[in-house]
């Protein structure tokens, strides 16, 4: 019986998984892997255990910043691990194995921890007094969503509902 490379990179992407826990804040041994660069975490323009007020408090925050891109990175690292993509950049790493059906694993993390990081570089904490963005709505789009959604609080439920 022939498998498709699909069903078996889904399958092995499933195995692996199933050996990490999805708050896996394991690391893994330096003594294997001291001869080259590891993927780690990049600093973001704000202090994380500060939370992004309403949006992501602090313990969602470390969530998503802290443990799953860490999470997304040790698999990377394990993933290329003695092979030619393991001195590569993250970015490297998604051009170099986005055609190839054999290393869909280290396409997979390399990609999520690069969109994982963007999303997260490109928010900004609220200035103080305020715990979100809202009051920066400009008025024609506030009545904007008013007129298509009823109000703020609606189109906020019918995103998360449509998400």
């Amino acid at each position: 019986m022939h498998r498709s490379p699909v069903v078996l990179g889904r399958r092995r992407l499933q195995n692996t998984l199933s050996r990490f826990p999805s708050t896996s804040t394991s690391t893994l041994p330096l003594t294997s892997l001291s001869t080259r660069a590891l993927h780690t975490p990049k600093p973001l323009p704000y202090d994380p255990s500060l939370g992004l007020g309403d949006f992501l408090p602090p313990p969602a925050l470390h969530v998503v910043a802290v443990e799953y891109q860490k999470g997304l990175l040790d698999r990377l690292n394990e993933e290329v691990r003695g092979t030619e993509m393991s001195d590569m950049s993250v970015m490297q790493t998604i051009v170099s194995s986005a055609t190839d059906r054999t290393k869909v694993l280290a396409f997979n993390y390399a990609s999520l921890a690069l969109n994982n990081h963007f999303f997260l570089d490109n928010l900004k904490p609220p200035t103080p007094p305020y715990a979100s963005h809202q009051h920066l709505i400009s008025p024609t789009l506030s009545a904007e969503i008013r007129s298509q959604h009823g109000s703020l609080a609606q189109l906020k439920s019918s995103f998360s509902a449509a998400a």
